[in-house]
């Protein structure tokens, strides 16, 4: 998720954007050890642009994320310069630093923190250190065995190094620890999983369903409990097609049970927990079927049910029919383009 989105959220949560809640971290004001200089002259410079840019990001202060991953790289490489001159026995496994730590190019929201872990086992031997970058849950390592771990520790200029390599890495992105910025990524992780849940559990919906769910809950729901950060609770159609099988007894024989067209003129679907811990919903449609003894043209009442299935009852003039679904929009849906949908509107709302 980019800034915008993320703006929005805090928008619709708080009131107010991101960027005047997180002024200014104290993390995004701190200076490089003075010793860095010692081993990484070049590449000090590329640090405070790679922490003012990410900064700005966080602050939404308009700088875009190819801008930033663009300036975060600079950083990695010239930093991986430096260290490579200055220790030389472990420059090999600094790779896991080489490029900017996002699961998702220049996305703060998938940002992860640099850190190394030591172990010693007395002051004169290092039997590995395992250099890692975690956030979001993930986490990723890489060990630095013994015989090169002990190297670096024997040589003093290589173990000063290492400290402040470390130290230059944490300061850079050390704006993302900041507590306003790690609760709006804990946000958005759970968000994240909701939308999840959401793709995969509820009815398919047209282009049309999205935009009358989108404005319904911005002109009734949104002053209750919806709050567009999460998925609707409600999902709402009209004009959604559908093919049934449906039955009119009082059909001439061969058409009593027949596969009929129905359009589900307006409904709606609470498509999570709403009725004894399952979805339902209901639509009225129109039904069209070419059958002798009754009238093409009726119109009926679904009920749907778990998102998949749904049953109804029709009215063709005087007669009565009862159906299920095929519910081939399920089949041939692309739910996460409706998701993009969706996500594409609330974005809109945030502007």
């Amino acid at each position: 998720m980019n800034k915008r989105l993320v703006n929005l959220i805090f928008i619709t949560v708080f009131g107010f954007p991101l960027s005047v809640w997180a002024q200014t971290p104290a993390t995004c004001n701190v200076g490089f050890d003075p010793n860095a200089s010692t081993y990484f002259a070049e590449s000090l410079d590329e640090a405070k642009e790679a922490m003012e840019s990410l900064c700005k990001a966080i602050q939404g202060d308009g700088i875009s994320e190819d801008e930033l991953h663009d300036t975060l790289l600079s950083f990695h490489l010239a930093l991986r310069q430096d260290a490579n001159a200055a220790m030389p026995a472990i420059s090999e496994y600094l790779d896991i630093y080489l490029t900017p730590l996002f699961d998702v190019r220049g996305d703060v929201a998938t940002g992860m923190i640099p850190n190394s872990k030591i172990d010693r086992p007395d002051e004169l031997t290092v039997n590995s250190i395992t250099l890692f970058k975690q956030g979001r849950g993930l986490r990723i390592d890489k060990d630095i065995p013994q015989v090169d771990a002990q190297a670096c520790f024997d040589d003093n200029a290589c173990w000063a190094a290492f400290h402040l390599y470390m130290g230059i890495l944490a300061d850079v992105y050390n704006p993302l620890r900041a507590e306003p910025i790690q609760l709006a990524l804990t946000l958005l992780t759970l968000k994240d999983k909701e939308w999840t849940d959401y793709i995969k559990e509820s009815r398919a919906q047209t282009p049309l369903g999205i935009g009358l769910t989108t404005v319904l809950y911005e002109a009734f729901y949104g002053k209750q409990e919806h709050d567009f950060k999460s998925p609707p609770k409600v999902q709402w159609f009209a004009m959604r097609p559908n093919l049934l099988y449906e039955s009119v007894s009082t059909a001439d024989d061969g058409d009593q049970v027949r596969g009929t067209i129905a359009l589900e003129v307006i409904g709606f679907n609470y498509w999570q927990d709403a009725c004894f811990g399952y979805a339902c919903g209901a639509s009225i449609t129109v039904n069209y079927a070419d059958r002798g003894g009754v009238q093409d043209e009726g119109y009926g009442l679904m009920f749907h049910f778990d998102n998949t299935y749904s049953i109804g009852v029709s009215q063709f003039g005087s007669e009565s029919g009862v159906f299920f679904t095929i519910d081939l929009l399920e089949l041939f849906k692309d739910k996460k383009a409706s998701f993009d949908q969706y996500k594409d509107k609330y974005r809109e709302m945030g502007n």
